[in-house]
């Protein structure tokens, strides 16, 4: 009689977990994505600021859907229209202009996210208190702790031939 409450109690034990386990994950009451980056649950967004960036440049650049952009995430193309490229694993930006230049895209999206670890040699593009040969500053979209630049790619500057 004794095992047999036993058992009971530990079946009613187990089942209480269960139920509750439903309970948590059912309602979403704990969520460890979420719990681990908490400006995903909407206060700054997921991608934001580049997203923002990108819909922003539909709105105001009338040829945009003729345009190419580089960058990081193809979400700016989406977003914007204009035709995706990412940005090439490049050692300074005289390569980077190359390779824009050659695939004939006209923009440049450098976001803070990751930028760094995924192309350091190219970071400091996102400070926008310096100046750059060939781009000009079209936009800028800060949030809470990331920053999106949009740049337009100049044209080259050519060499007098007299």
């Amino acid at each position: 009689e004794f095992i047999k409450k036993k058992i009971q109690l530990k079946s009613a034990v187990v089942i209480s977990i269960q139920i509750l386990l439903i309970i948590i994950f059912q309602f979403k009451v704990f969520d460890p994505y979420l719990a681990a980056a908490p400006e995903r649950k909407g206060k700054t967004g997921n991608w934001n600021e580049v997203k923002e960036l990108a819909l922003w440049m539909k709105e105001n650049i009338p040829d945009i859907r003729e345009q190419k952009v580089v960058a990081r995430k193809a979400l700016v193309g989406f977003y914007s229209g204009a035709e995706f490229a990412p940005v090439p694993w490049v050692e300074n930006e005289g390569e980077l202009f190359d390779y824009m230049d050659r695939i004939g895209a006209g923009y440049l999206e450098v976001d803070s996210r990751y930028f760094y670890e995924m192309r350091p040699s190219i970071y400091y593009l996102i400070e926008t208190d310096r100046q750059f040969e060939r781009l000009r500053i079209v936009k800028i979209v800060e949030k809470v702790k990331h920053k999106a630049v949009m740049y337009r790619l100049l044209q080259k500057k050519r060499a007098c031939t007299d």
